[in-house]
C-alpha cells in the first residue's frame, strides 16, 4: 500500500490514509498495525469529465471535526470524513460531497487565521493593530441552529494563546460530553445523534480559567 495523504483522528487514536482509489483506517490502540480497515473504494466519478477522476489524495483535519481530502486531479471536487472516532465503515465516508467554487489541484484549501497576532521582530509584520501582551477576554458564544437534530455549530473566542475545553451537560447537571479546544480555530461542528431530546447545558472555559456558557434544546 502507497499512502498519499493521512490524517489523525481528534482523539489521537486512528489514523487515516489516502491510496488513490482507496481509503483506509488503522487503529492505533491495536497491537498489529498490519492490520486496517477499508472504509472508501473510489466510486468511478469524474469531475467534470474523464480523466479527471475524484481520487482520494491529501487530506487535512479542519476546525468542524472532519477530515477534507482532495481528489488529486484538477476538479471542484473534495471528499469528507464525518465521524473520525468511528470505527470502520462508521467513520461514514462523503464521496466527491464537497463542490468548491473553482477548480483545485491536489493541495487542501487553508483558510488564514487572522488571530494568530504578531510576530514579533519580523520586517513583514503587518499585524501593527495588535499587541502581543494583550490578554483577550471570553466572548459569549454562540449556538446555531437551536433548537437541532442532528448536529449544531458553536462559535467562540478563547484568548490569545490559550486553549480551553468545551463541557456538555444535561438538565440534572451530569457531564455528557467534553472536547479540547484550541484558541487558533473559532467554529466547531457538534454531532447529537446520541444524545436523547431534552435541554443540554454547554460550558467553555479557557485554560486560564475565563468562562462562558450557552444551552442548546435537541428535538429530533
Amino acid at each position: 500500500m502507497v499512502g498519499f495523504g493521512f490524517a489523525f483522528s481528534p482523539d489521537g487514536r486512528k489514523i487515516y490514509a489516502s491510496s488513490t482509489n482507496f481509503l483506509y483506517q488503522f487503529d492505533l490502540d491495536k497491537a498489529n498495525l498490519a492490520t486496517y480497515d477499508t472504509v472508501a473504494v473510489w466510486g468511478g466519478t469524474y469531475d467534470p469529465s474523464p480523466p479527471f477522476a475524484t481520487l482520494f489524495f491529501t487530506q487535512a483535519l479542519r476546525p468542524d471535526g472532519k477530515i477534507y481530502i482532495t481528489t488529486g486531479n484538477s476538479t471542484r471536487r473534495m471528499h469528507t470524513i464525518d465521524y473520525l472516532d468511528s470505527s470502520g465503515l462508521a467513520c461514514h465516508v462523503s464521496q466527491h460531497s464537497v463542490i468548491l467554487p473553482t477548480y483545485n489541484s491536489s493541495t487542501c484549501p487553508t483558510f488564514p487565521n487572522y488571530y494568530l497576532g504578531p510576530v514579533v521582530g519580523s520586517v513583514c509584520d503587518s499585524l501593527t493593530g495588535i499587541n502581543e501582551n494583550t490578554s483577550l477576554t471570553l466572548k459569549d458564544i454562540r449556538i446555531y441552529p437551536n433548537p437541532a437534530s442532528t448536529s449544531f455549530w458553536l462559535n467562540y473566542f478563547l484568548p490569545y494563546n490559550k486553549d480551553g475545553w468545551l463541557r456538555i451537560f444535561n438538565s440534572q447537571g451530569k457531564l455528557i460530553q467534553q472536547r479540547r479546544l484550541y484558541w487558533s480555530t473559532t467554529q466547531l461542528q457538534l454531532y447529537i445523534d446520541h444524545l436523547s431530546n431534552g435541554l443540554y447545558y454547554l460550558e467553555l472555559q479557557s485554560d486560564e480559567g475565563k468562562k462562558a456558557s450557552g444551552k442548546i434544546l435537541i428535538l429530533k
